[in-house]
């Protein structure tokens, strides 16, 4: 790279992080693999390398600029095969907002070097594949790894041209430096004695990691300073118990600071069990690769994967009593004060009651069922996805049945007559399938947000199953004859509309996450969700209520007929059970809600379990990874684990 210093042996065999970012600066093949312990400090390393490189870049003149390509930090984990250059183009795509052209040209070009991290944390055969990706790239690489995962990666072929560096252990002088930053207090002066005058007992020796020293600070703030003394006190046998005692303090040391206004409070206790649980859980759960289930254990805390953690059918019983409920008390309003007909004369409160209950409760159980079938579970990733095939969907689901119910009851003129049930349910099926192949061929637009998608209203694809919809919903309601011609154009236009808004809000698969944290993207889920279903059940009840209105009027009503003052009935009456069902369907803010109600029953979890991840997070017990959570040291993960098993 350009006003790099070449590199000589000294520099090469140790140093700091400026001889880091010269080795990666100065290698001639430009890989760089860097390996260290547990706890030795790959990521912050990583870290510090890529905004020293950023650091030196900005330095440059133009010309000398071009020369210098930017560092890209990513960890590895969640490569799935594929060629690394589609895989780094969809990552750019989704963390840095850019389109995919502009991605695969600054790849193509040599703008790009990556920064991997998290190599060991790969299923083994992964690494393999892994390295031999490597080989073919042309960009600068520094892969950070645990020794021995490396080793057994590079056993049949290794990383052609790559300077191997291994993190040394923090000096003495270094790590009595830093606890002398700390508050000049009495028992920090006692322990840093302690460290030059024994540097060979297990304390001594087990504060030579970043971790050990991080969790030392942490887990002693000032008003639990005298606790401190007890370190001095212990006769720990190994370095392992002097980790497993910092971890011990820390969760209890997170929640017994001051609680703040705002946010919720939470006792040592409840969040040890908690905690326990979540960890416990990633701990079970497997990895996926290409050809089945792998050895190792999950570090991603997904929002949208946790109802993986528990039975679908309770949650689907519980949608469908919803549903019900709400059907109910909307045909009531719509059959009621609304004075709707239903087909040959049904009309009135009883029918209305009866006839809302098993719509709703058909509507609610196929929504749930739609809702926990979106995702497969990790048991059926292989049967669905081709190997080493990126997840795609080619149909959504929850698109294609919402939509065929809306046009089936919409488009049925007469309930006793069989040409008509077979005539509406054939529309309806025909317009639900082409509106859930539509839903996957609108992509999201670069940097993926709920509004982004919104672009794709006026698209040929949103448009077709639309146009259908309302040319089935027309030939229905019009029978015919002019005299239905206005209303049966307002049902048309009203009915596009809500087609045209289930087909763009549907995301191709929530395997794509939105970029940017847990919570945010919990709270843009909903948000988007609540406005779609608002808008689609508000678009068919409106299409019911004017249907109604001007088709008697049409019809020849006397002036005594329905008038524009029932339409609100009907309006609230046939929308909310559709704007409950698409929510149910379309959101996984929904399902995950009814999992937290699940693990609340059993005492496993917070009702509120979103607000406990984000409070855990502000605790610095966790750190963001796109729109997932990951525990900030994995031991913890291990000790919450094995200490919740415990507990057991």
């Amino acid at each position: 790279m350009p006003q790099v210093a070449s590199l000589g042996d000294a520099t090469v065999r140790e140093g700091g992080i400026p001889g880091l970012f010269s080795v990666y600066a100065g290698v001639v093949s430009g890989r760089v693999v860097v390996l260290g312990a547990p706890g030795a400090g790959k990521t912050d390393a990583a870290l510090l390398t890529v905004l020293r490189a950023l650091d030196h870049r900005d330095t440059l003149r133009e010309g000398d600029r071009a020369q210098c390509p930017v560092p890209v930090l990513l960890s590895i984990v969640g490569w799935d095969g594929r060629r690394l250059d589609d895989w780094l183009a969809a990552r750019l795509v989704d963390d840095y907002r850019i389109g995919r052209k502009q991605a695969e040209e600054l790849i193509g070009g040599g703008w790009i070097s990556l920064f991997l991290d998290s190599f060991d944390e790969m299923a083994n055969d992964l690494r393999h594949a892994a390295l031999r990706e490597l080989d073919r790239t042309a960009y600068r690489v520094v892969v950070f790894s645990r020794p021995d995962a490396f080793e057994a990666a590079v056993a049949d072929g290794h990383l052609l041209g790559a300077v191997a560096l291994e993190l040394s252990p923090v000096p003495a002088s270094d790590a009595i430096a830093f606890l002398r930053s700390m508050p000049r207090l009495a028992s920090w002066q006692r322990l840093i004695t302690h460290l030059e005058n024994e540097p060979d007992s297990t304390l001594s020796q087990a504060l030579t990691t970043p971790l050990t020293l991080t969790l030392l600070r942490d887990a002693f703030p000032p008003r639990r300073i005298t606790d401190l003394d007890g370190v001095l006190a212990e006769r720990f046998e190994s370095r392992h118990e002097v980790e497993e005692y910092l971890l011990g303090r820390l969760v209890k040391i997170r929640y017994r600071l001051e609680p703040s206004a705002s946010r919720p409070v939470y006792q040592p206790r409840q969040a040890e069990r908690w905690l326990g649980y979540v960890a416990g859980r990633m701990n079970e759960q497997k990895t996926y690769d290409h050809d089945g289930p792998a050895a190792g254990r999950a570090y991603n805390l997904n929002w949208r994967r946790l109802h993986h953690w528990a039975s679908p059918w309770p949650r689907i019983a519980l949608t469908a009593i919803t549903g019900a409920l709400l059907g109910a008390s909307g045909c009531v309003l719509a059959y009621g004060p609304g004075g709707y007909v239903a087909w040959d004369g049904f009309r009135g409160i009883k029918f209305g009651a009866l006839y809302g209950s098993i719509v709703g409760i058909s509507m609610g159980a196929g929504a749930g069922a739609l809702a926990e079938l979106r995702d497969p579970a990790p048991g059926r990733l292989k049967r669905l996805y081709a190997q080493r095939a990126s997840p795609r969907r080619h149909f959504h689901p929850a698109t294609g049945i919402l939509v065929a119910i809306a046009v089936t009851v919409t488009a049925i003129p007469s309930i006793v007559s069989p040409i008509s049930w077979t005539a509406a349910i054939a529309a309806g099926v025909v317009t639900g399938v082409l509106a859930g192949f539509t839903a996957t061929l609108i992509p999201p637009a670069p940097g993926w947000s709920g509004w982004s998608r919104w672009r794709g209203l006026y698209s040929w694809p949103a448009l077709a199953p639309a146009g259908l919809a309302g040319t089935c919903v027309a030939l229905a309601q019009g029978n015919g004859t002019t005299d239905r011609a206005l209303p049966a154009g307002i049902l048309t236009t009203l009915t596009v509309a809500c087609v045209s808004l289930m087909v763009v809000a549907a995301r191709p698969a929530s395997l794509v996450d939105p970029v940017t944290d847990p919570y945010t993207s919990w709270r843009q889920d909903r948000n988007l969700a609540l406005a779609t279903s608002t808008v689609f059940g508000l678009g068919i009840g409106l299409a019911f209520g004017v249907n109604e209105v001007i088709g008697a009027t049409d019809d020849g009503a006397t002036p005594d007929g329905p008038g524009w003052g029932v339409v609100p009935f009907i309006v609230i009456g046939f929308g909310l059970p559709f704007a409950c069902a698409s929510m149910a369907a379309i959101s996984d803010h929904w399902r995950t809600s009814l999992l937290f109600l699940q693990l609340r029953l059993r005492g496993d979890f917070p009702l509120l379990g979103m607000r406990f991840l984000k409070d855990a997070y502000d605790h610095r017990l966790f750190r963001a990874e796109g729109a997932s959570y990951q525990f900030r040291h994995s031991l913890l993960q291990d000790r919450l684990a094995r200490d919740a098993y415990t507990r057991a």
